[in-house]
């Protein structure tokens, strides 16, 4: 890996952080520089990864940069949850979700069936009966929105189950449970901790996405 490599991983280790640091305190004007800093990096980071030499499989960044360029703006919109706002950034996962959809099919995939989709699809539907259902049903006029993104988040792990990539799986798994702790936290339950949890999660899940379609 190279020095400018090892830079932007520091970087994205101490964005993650300082991002922890100002949901913890409560800290509004932190949070408006480092939320955003850390996806940006994260663009970076894909951005330097096509160009350290990226595997003949890897998806084109005309997939992957306007899906984290969407999640800059998703960030900002999260910062203060109004409604329409947090409808907005709904909107604007869905379509981040959907682009690094199109990204994970262009993978080359195992070659032969991908047994990993037979376990995945059941908990999936697990999953929704348990918890997707009940936020969808709880977030009123906000529902069209959640549900769009609940469901495509849905597709990327299935996609990535398809493409047997074990680490875009676990990223895109982390992106469902971040997703689903943010909108339990704001339709079904109030947790305290739930905005840090939803935050660190959906860290680690860009991070590990963006690491298992661009290595």
């Amino acid at each position: 890996m190279s020095t400018h490599l090892w830079v932007l991983s520091a970087a994205l280790a101490v964005a993650a952080v300082l991002t922890w640091v100002a949901t913890v305190r409560g800290d509004g004007a932190l949070a408006r520089i480092v939320r955003p800093s850390f996806a940006l990096l994260v663009l970076a980071a894909a951005w330097s990864l096509e160009g350290e030499g990226r595997a003949g499989d890897a998806p084109p960044l005309t997939l992957v940069l306007p899906a984290l360029a969407l999640a800059v703006v998703t960030e900002g919109l999260l910062l203060h949850q109004t409604r329409p706002r947090f409808v907005l950034a709904m909107y604007a996962r869905a379509v981040t979700t959907g682009l690094l959809v199109a990204a994970t099919l262009r993978l080359a995939g195992p070659g032969s069936f991908p047994w990993w989709v037979l376990p995945v699809v059941p908990v999936l539907l697990l999953v929704h009966a348990r918890a997707g259902r009940t936020v969808v049903l709880r977030a009123g006029p906000e529902r069209v929105a959640v549900l769009l993104a609940l469901l495509a988040q849905y597709v990327l792990v299935v996609a990535a189950a398809w493409r047997a990539d074990p680490l875009v799986l676990a990223g895109a798994c982390l992106l469902l449970v971040a997703d689903l702790v943010l909108t339990r936290d704001r339709y079904v339950h109030e947790r305290r901790a739930a905005p840090l949890q939803a935050l660190a999660l959906h860290q680690l899940a860009s991070v590990a996405v963006v690491v298992g379609l661009m290595r």
